[in-house]
């Protein structure tokens, strides 16, 4: 019972902790390394972690900037209120309800 309590206010997204906080709270803690089995990682297995990550971060960052515009996928841009109604005979209404 406590272990899940614990694990959901860990899991929580409304919490104002981040997930490296929260992963920091986990591995440091005697109580929560007592009640989730974890264990402080030292500053070798940090070392490996990074050096195992460096290089899939630099290739995905790498490839979001190479990658042509036109591969399929448009960025996110948000929709212009002030642009006409769709083509498809629908009007949108001040209220953002949609009248065909």
């Amino acid at each position: 019972m406590l272990l899940s309590l614990v694990c959901a206010i860990l899991a929580s997204r409304e919490s104002r902790i981040s997930q490296a906080e929260r992963l920091l709270l986990v591995l440091y803690l005697p109580p929560f390394q007592a009640l989730l089995q974890t264990f402080a990682l030292s500053i070798q297995d940090w070392l490996i972690l990074g050096a195992l990550g460096a290089p899939v971060l630099l290739v995905m960052e790498l490839y979001k900037k190479l990658r042509p515009l036109g591969s399929g996928q448009r960025p996110c841009l948000p929709e212009d209120p002030n642009s006409s109604p769709r083509q498809s005979g629908q009007e949108q209404m001040n209220d953002g309800s949609i009248q065909r």
